[in-house]
């Protein structure tokens, strides 16, 4: 799970496909790996934003309004698809709905 993020769309597909071969066996769906790791995703996100101590905390500031985080910068696609931008934008997708 912790790498899912940084995978390119290919190989998510390979990984995705032992699942799908898993739900015809059983013949019940299962949730996809991508919703797993939205819901972990989520739930690392609360536990940093709570926890003032954290290390990562400092990389989650609101924007001016205070409804929505702004997302750092970067110029390395390693860092954009890491865990700190998928949980902002995570977080910013659901405070708009």
């Amino acid at each position: 799970m912790c790498y899912y993020g940084n995978h390119t769309k290919a190989s998510k597909c390979k990984i995705d496909r032992p699942l799908k071969t898993a739900q015809k066996i059983i013949g019940l769906e299962l949730p996809t790996i991508e919703s797993l790791y939205n819901e972990r995703i989520c739930s690392k996100f609360k536990n940093i934003v709570k926890d003032t101590t954290h290390p990562l905390n400092s990389h989650y500031n609101f924007n001016r309004s205070g409804l929505r985080l702004c997302v750092p910068r970067s110029n390395r696609a390693r860092y954009r698809e890491s865990f700190v931008p998928d949980s902002i934008y995570l977080f910013n997708s659901e405070v708009s709905r």
